[in-house]
C-alpha cells in the first residue's frame, strides 16, 4: 500500500469518527432542546389555564386543514377535567414571528394569554412581557412592600375573562390598550390571539 493510500484511508477514518462524534452531540443537544421547549410550553399552558397541578394537562394533537389547503398538525394541551385547552397562535410581529399560547373555557372565552416575542424592538415592543410593580420607593423606605409574586405582565393581562369580540384594540373597537411605539407588535398579539381562537374553534367544533 503506498503512503498516499495509507494517509488518504487513514485521513478518512478520522473524518468518519469526527462526523459521527457531532452528528451525535447534535442529536444529544437537540433531545435536551425538545425537552425544555416541552416543559415550557407545558408551564406556559398551566399558566394560561390557570392550573397549578400539571399533571392535569394531557398533551394533544390536532390535525387540520390550513386556508391554503395544506395538513397541518397542532400541539394542544387540555385539562378535561375543567374543559379547558391552552391553544398556540403565532402572526408576524416587527422583528419576527409573535407566538401566543391562550387558554380558553368551552365557551370560547378567554382565560389568559402567554406571549413571546423576542424579536420585537427592544424598549417598545418588548414590553409585551413588562410587569408594572406598584412598590414605591415609600414602600421600601417604610417597609411595607407589596408581595408581588406571580405578578403578570401588564399588556398580556388586559386579554384575561374577554371575548375575542373584546380581544381587539381600542383603535379598532376592542378592549385592549396597545403598547405605546409598539403598534406592530400590539397587532401582532391580538392577531395571534386571533389565530389560537380560530383553531380553538376547530378543536372544539364550534
Amino acid at each position: 500500500m503506498s503512503k498516499k493510500l495509507h494517509y488518504g484511508l487513514l485521513l478518512l477514518a478520522v473524518s468518519s469518527v469526527c462526523v459521527a462524534g457531532i452528528d451525535g452531540a447534535y442529536i444529544a443537544v437537540k433531545d435536551k432542546i425538545d425537552v425544555a421547549r416541552k416543559e415550557g410550553d407545558l408551564r406556559s399552558a398551566a399558566e394560561v389555564l390557570q392550573i397549578s397541578d400539571l399533571s392535569k394537562l394531557k398533551e394533544k394533537r390536532f390535525e387540520y386543514t390550513d386556508e391554503s389547503g395544506a395538513k397541518q398538525t397542532a400541539i394542544y394541551y387540555e385539562c378535561e377535567e375543567k374543559h379547558l385547552i391552552a391553544v398556540p397562535g403565532s402572526a408576524q410581529g416587527f422583528g419576527g414571528k409573535v407566538e401566543v399560547i391562550a387558554g380558553w373555557t368551552e365557551d370560547l372565552k378567554l382565560i389568559a394569554i402567554a406571549v413571546s416575542a423576542p424579536k420585537e424592538t427592544p424598549g417598545f415592543g418588548d414590553k409585551v412581557n413588562e410587569v408594572l410593580s406598584e412598590n414605591t420607593w415609600y414602600n421600601l423606605l417604610k417597609s411595607t412592600m407589596k408581595d408581588e409574586t406571580g405578578k403578570r405582565p401588564w399588556f398580556q393581562e388586559q386579554f384575561s375573562g374577554k371575548t375575542m369580540d373584546q380581544a381587539k384594540l381600542k383603535k379598532d373597537s376592542g378592549q385592549i390598550d396597545g403598547i405605546t411605539g409598539a403598534t406592530i407588535t400590539s397587532n401582532a398579539v391580538v392577531r395571534a390571539v386571533r389565530a389560537s381562537y380560530e383553531l380553538a374553534r376547530k378543536i372544539l367544533n364550534k
